[in-house]
């Protein structure tokens, strides 16, 4: 969704460059449209149609011709068999004869033996409102991740939202096969994969036909060089389906850079597959300007340092201004300009680079000296096909620039897992309001991105600072019910992921909400805009807090709780999630008395705290 800003386009539209590094070599299927149409394909629309003469270099294309907007969705697909452990890819050209309205996607999915859905992935770009008529040759790519056992069949489609209208011709299809993969990565939860002491979990990731290698019949280990020189062999500490983990002390490692290996056998001790992953163990960690500590905090210039931000931080002076009288400490932009706004205005800034290797490499190479710049946006929204490509994004990102963290955002947290090797911090954008979904997923996406993660990445969270309606109006899915997030809605969805541990909080987008929201409502909700970003920053110390304390319980249904120590004072956060009122009660070790400092009342019961929290309603107390 965030494809609708230019800043946000950049990452998307990069995304169809270097279709090489996750396409394969075997070719499955291949159709120029030439002659009829080929066994295979099917349609739910008559408006697919040959065009001879407008195909690249005068040869037949494919044609979408939607004059008018229909009102449900157009499919032209082709069905191919698929199997467990490769990956699939795409490559077809396509350009727009008449201006765009909508959405057209080129889509890679796969398919269960019950003729169900595993998972369908967007290519990339996706041909949008941004496409205009007369638009020259695009190639546009898609991927699949290896395919799970339970896949049968793949499918390549073009698909139309409904409502959409324009033109589109497609030629040179192209669909490849890349080689069998069992584990897909070991990734270790050390920043850079280097650490001085305490423990580092590692985690593989892996697919595998479960009829002919059972879970019980699998053997996972993990091997390591030793301080004492020695290869040492553990089992793994965790195992499921499809991941295995162990945390090792780094006492027990050898010193400097050595292989972490998985390695997944069956019972008879034959290998199925290894994966190796580079680990130093250093006496003293480099200097660095920009770093993640043990505990997933941001360390800027020596100082802990808790994101509290906006994509966009003002389109001119003025607007940077008020952007800057906000308790703000960063910014999430993409060009010079606003890089610079951010620095007369002593804010860091977390820098768009677009998601393909150039882009990157680009970015880095201009402002990797710029002490401004504390992280690299480098992926939003991606299809989890694009795991591969991305991963060698990051790894190039990592070795042009030896500090700062890659930072991607997703839009489904169950997606984390499969691209855990392609981010350095995550944060998930769950935008519920008139969406829709319930507002208590606030709190279910950092919790299930953690999981997902296995507890290995940094979480940020995205809250939303929009109305649905800005962004669905513009290809004809305007909406008669809706609204900017109210109040209570604002504050619960910046709270929420709080009470669940959020090391940061980017909202999306200042310069939308500037640039739409209405006159009539602009000073009540910049009002509340502003009073939680204040509320919020007074306590990022606390938040960041990882002092000893006891973890706070309640039985109170839809009441998330969270509590730290800084120094001699004790805080607890108690959010209700739910649209309803309730009474929570919460044991959090000795309590005497208790004093507010953001939300609800609260009270001592017992030796208990107590709250009688609203609908949305939240606490903030000192105890």
């Amino acid at each position: 969704m965030k494809q609708m800003e230019s800043m946000k386009l950049a990452l998307g539209t990069a995304c169809c460059i270097m279709a090489a590094v996750c396409s394969g070599d075997e070719t499955v299927f291949r159709d120029d449209f030439e002659g009829a149409r080929k066994p295979g394909w099917t349609t739910s629309s008559k408006r697919f149609s040959y065009a001879p003469g407008e195909g690249v270099g005068g040869s037949q294309a494919l044609v979408w011709d939607g004059p008018g907007p229909v009102e449900s969705r157009e499919l032209y697909s082709y069905t191919f068999p698929a199997e467990c452990g490769r990956s699939y890819s795409y490559t077809i050209k396509a350009r727009s004869a008449e201006d765009i309205v909508g959405r057209v996607y080129v889509r890679i999915a796969g398919v269960k033996a019950n003729g169900r859905r595993a998972f369908t992935l967007n290519g990339m770009p996706i041909i949008n409102n941004h496409w205009r008529r007369g638009r020259k040759w695009t190639e546009i790519t898609g991927c699949t991740p290896p395919m799970p056992p339970d896949i049968k069949n793949g499918i390549v489609e073009v698909s139309l939202l409904d409502r959409t209208t324009g033109k589109v011709y497609f030629d040179d299809l192209v669909v490849t096969a890349g080689g069998r993969t069992i584990i897909r990565y070991l990734q270790s939860s050390a920043y850079r994969d280097e650490a001085v002491d305490g423990t580092v979990k590692f985690a593989a990731y892996y697919g595998i036909d479960p009829v002919q290698h059972p879970l019980a019949s699998r053997r996972a280990f993990f091997v390591y060089k030793g301080v004492d020189g020695k290869e040492r062999r553990i089992k793994a500490q965790e195992q499921g389906e499809m991941f295995f983990t162990a945390t090792i002390p780094v006492s027990d490692m050898a010193e400097g850079r050595n292989p972490v290996k998985a390695i997944l056998t069956d019972a008879a001790g034959t290998e199925l597959d290894l994966a190796s992953l580079p680990f130093t163990r250093v006496s003293t960690l480099p200097p660095r300007r920009v770093r993640f500590d043990e505990h997933q905090r941001l360390i800027v210039d020596g100082k802990l340092f808790f994101p509290l931000g906006c994509y966009g931080g003002g389109i001119d002076d003025a607007k940077a201004d008020l952007y800057a009288s906000f308790p703000f400490n960063c910014t999430l932009v993409s060009n010079p300009e606003a890089v610079e706004r951010a620095r007369k205005r002593g804010l860091k800034v977390i820098f768009g680079t677009g998601s393909s290797a150039e882009s990157v490499k680009r970015a880095i190479s201009k402002w990797r000296n710029d002490p401004t710049i504390i992280a690299w946006y480098t992926a939003d929204e991606i299809p989890i096909g694009f795991a591969k490509r991305q991963e060698k994004v990051r790894e190039l990102a990592h070795a042009a620039d030896p500090d700062r963290p890659a930072f991607t955002v997703l839009d489904k947290p169950m997606d984390t897992r499969d691209l855990l090797a392609t981010f350095d911090v995550i944060g998930t954008d769950p935008y519920p309001i008139c969406n829709p979904r319930p507002i208590d997923i606030c709190t279910g996406w950092p919790l299930t991105t953690r999981k997902m993660t296995f507890g290995m990445r940094p979480i940020w969270q995205v809250p939303q600072a929009f109305d649905w309606h800005w962004h669905r109006r513009n290809f004809r899915h305007g909406m008669d019910q809706h609204h900017f997030p109210t109040r209570e809605e604002f504050m619960s969805m910046a709270w929420q992921p709080l009470a669940v541990g959020v090391k940061g909080l980017i909202w999306y987008s200042f310069n939308w909400f500037i640039k739409d929201i209405p006159q009539d409502e602009y000073e009540a909700t910049l009002a509340y805009f502003r009073q939680t970003v204040t509320d919020i920053a007074r306590y990022t110390d606390v938040f960041l807090s990882v002092e000893p304390i006891e973890p706070p319980t309640t039985s109170a249904k839809g009441v998330t709780v969270r509590s730290w120590r800084l120094g001699e004072k004790r805080y607890l956060l108690a959010v209700n999630t739910k649209t309803s009122p309730v009474r929570a009660e919460v044991s959090a070790g000795e309590v005497k008395d208790v004093h507010v400092e953001v939300g609800e009342k609260a009270s001592v019961a017992d030796g208990r705290l107590v709250f009688d929290l609203p609908s949305l309603g939240f606490s903030f107390v000192r105890y």
